[in-house]
């Protein structure tokens, strides 16, 4: 609980007077405190600078990879043939026909029958084969009834690859369907310890093309799914009906190459405009962003800028496949440029733009490496600074509360001797008064 000191007999108002002289001292505390939200503002800037820098490493490193050239596209000649293909691909064309879709192999019960009330297992246990190895159920067949029947083999299809189902014909009889799970020849199989006919609903077959030939000569080409890889490096397409002349058509994706240049370039302007904002200085006002004279993000930005100019062969410019600096430091990307360049000469193109694109990986990591990164570093500093001057924050509130009793006590004991003044001064009062007084008698 707080107790006031003010005044009793001095008539000061005291806890005015020392919470004035409490600010006073505390001057160097609350400059402390400026000092921190100016250095907690430096490392947000610092690290939202430091995220510009991750993502211009990004895009740089894609475009300096390899296999950032070999992209490709695929027409198909027609949209019951899809294709898509990788970075393996290459430029050319195929053609086949689709002489036969995948199937999965699928059967039903020649008799019908009730769900309940009658057995349609033969007293062994109910085994489904595949490729000559039989599986038995997991769990058997609680009675031997339709309705049993069906949930144990589907209780182990995951085993079996064989899924069952009770196929109403009318209002109280039905048929067993058991159908694979996968599609292709190897899906066929057969079902021991069970007294229904079986007949086939559908083959089990694999999809298959004819890639060219005829007779004894013809090339076919086969698999499991209606989907088809292999057929030609890096290229995978998927049939969905029987078809003739299909025609898949392989290039070169120059355009995919360009997105990944102008990526990069994009991630650049972005990290020198945020540079540029945070360290600006503002002539009217007077003030200046929180990295305003900072020499770290100054050399990252003309860092970035010099990738454009400092190549690593001398004969050759940028500008060459359509990168360029303009006045105010800005990178400049004229796609067509580069992909006319690209066109005319791919080899020198690609040596020119990865070269580039390592170089600026480089600027990117030597500023934001999380080890060793120039901004990793700065933030490191900076925090370390932080905390220093936190701590020298906390010391002061220690010796603020010191400051702030001393002073109390001391107006208390003024008080004090201001009390012992007046009642002595009252005493003497007092005193005089009493005092006989001299008269003269006439």
């Amino acid at each position: 609980m707080s107790s006031s000191v003010d005044g009793l007999v001095s008539g000061l108002d005291t806890t005015t007077l020392i919470s004035k002289l409490m600010q006073a001292e505390a001057v160097p505390q609350n400059q402390l405190r400026t000092r921190v939200g100016t250095q907690t503002t430096k490392v947000s800037a610092y690290q939202t600078v430091n995220t510009k820098m991750s993502a211009v490493q990004a895009a740089a490193d894609a475009l300096a990879k390899p296999d950032a050239w070999t992209s490709t596209n695929v027409t198909s000649s027609t949209t019951s043939v899809s294709a898509s293909t990788t970075g393996g691909a290459l430029p050319g064309t195929v053609t086949f026909d689709v002489t036969q879709l995948a199937s999965a192999y699928s059967s039903y019960s020649q008799e019908k029958l009730p769900l309940t009330g009658s057995t349609i297992t033969n007293g062994t246990p109910i085994s489904i084969t595949k490729n000559g190895v039989p599986v038995p159920l997991t769990t058997q067949p609680a009675d031997g009834s339709l309705q049993s029947v069906v949930a144990a083999i589907n209780a182990s299809s995951d085993k079996t690859g064989v899924r069952a189902n009770a196929i109403a014909v009318n209002g109280t009889d039905y048929q067993l369907q058991l159908t694979s799970t996968t599609t292709g020849a190897a899906s066929q199989f057969q079902v021991t310890g069970l007294t229904l006919t079986p007949l086939q609903l559908a083959p089990a077959q694999d999809a298959k093309i004819l890639l060219g030939g005829t007779g004894f000569d013809a090339l076919y080409a086969t698999s499991a799914t209606n989907t088809f890889t292999g057929i030609a490096a890096g290229l995978t397409f998927t049939a969905s009906k029987v078809e003739s002349g299909v025609s898949l058509s392989v290039s070169k994706d120059n355009g995919s190459v360009a997105d990944k240049m102008q990526a990069m370039v994009d991630a650049m302007n972005a990290g020198k405009a945020q540079i540029d904002m945070a360290s600006s200085w503002d002539a009217t006002s007077k003030k200046g962003g929180p990295l305003s004279g900072n020499s770290t993000v100054r050399q990252i930005n003309m860092a970035l800028t010099g990738t454009v100019t400092g190549l690593t062969d001398p004969t050759k410019t940028l500008s060459q496949i359509g990168v360029q600096v303009d006045r105010s430091g800005k990178v400049i990307f004229d796609r067509q440029k580069f992909l006319d360049a690209y066109t005319a000469k791919p080899g020198d193109t690609q040596a020119l733009a990865a070269d580039f694109a390592t170089r600026v990986s480089a600027v990117a990591k030597g500023a934001s490496d999380s080890t060793t990164g120039t901004l990793t570093t700065a933030i490191a500093g900076t925090n370390t600074l932080i905390k220093t001057l936190n701590a020298s924050i906390a010391d002061w509130d220690d010796r603020l509360q010191v400051r702030q009793a001393t002073l109390k006590k001391t107006y208390s004991a003024l008080e004090v001797a201001l009390g012992k003044m007046k009642d002595q001064a009252n005493w003497l009062a007092g005193q005089i008064a009493s005092l006989p007084s001299n008269s003269s008698k006439n």
